[in-house]
């Protein structure tokens, strides 16, 4: 592996790792509040027992009815470079967001993640996407920089939808260990119990959709 690819290899993976604003929410009692307010039927975040059944709840009401099909159907977009297309469907994520708060977080993080692309000049669909955010035609959500970065480094679908799955739990994790005070087993267990599900999830999604689209040469 070159040194070049090597970078590009190591930029992505550092991106991906910070498109996910939710986590940051368990990251004190106030974002607890918040988070859990917004998922119905499900009580504040205050010991083990109560963050299981987050996690439950978060799985169902928003990582896989909502963030994977929308970094499915962006990617969708991105990979045919159908930049028209995707700020006309992308549009249409605000009547799914859950509340102002996410939203917010979301447009931040995807917002902060594109300033950090701009270099990439000749990169003529991430240079569209970031005049498009600029000038208020798009929202720049993180669902959708995220779709961006996977294809901008070649990185399968099926692959990034399950690192995202994985990456988003195991945060929220790891910030409610901090709150909650958990052992470094109570917090395994807790992920593995969270996780167990998610690549049978992803795989169940994409086989209803028909499967991760192909990915095509990237026009420039």
């Amino acid at each position: 592996m070159s040194k070049a690819t090597l970078l590009s290899a190591q930029t992505a993976e550092q991106l991906l790792g910070e498109l996910h604003p939710l986590a940051e929410q368990l990251g004190s009692a106030e974002g607890l509040a918040s988070l859990t307010a917004i998922i119905a039927q499900v009580p504040q975040v205050e010991n083990l027992a109560s963050l299981r059944q987050f996690l439950q709840k978060y799985k169902a009401t928003i990582l896989f009815p909502i963030e994977v099909p929308a970094i499915h159907q962006a990617f969708f977009h991105i990979d045919r470079y159908e930049v028209k297309e995707l700020i006309v469907w992308e549009r249409g994520l605000a009547d799914q967001i859950l509340s102002k708060e996410l939203a917010a977080a979301s447009r931040r993080v995807g917002r902060n993640q594109l300033r950090r692309l701009r270099h990439l000049r000749d990169q003529r669909l991430v240079q569209r996407y970031i005049q498009a955010v600029e000038k208020g035609e798009a929202y720049g959500w993180h669902t959708v920089v995220y779709a961006l970065v996977l294809h901008l480094f070649s990185l399968p679908l099926r692959q990034g939808l399950a690192s995202y799955a994985h990456q988003t739990l195991r945060g929220f994790v790891e910030s409610a260990s901090r709150a909650l005070e958990l052992t470094q087993q109570e917090q395994h267990a807790v992920l593995y119990d969270a996780s167990s599900d998610v690549n049978q999830s992803i795989e169940a999604f994409l086989s209803k959709c028909g499967g991760p689209s192909p990915q095509i040469v990237q026009k420039r």
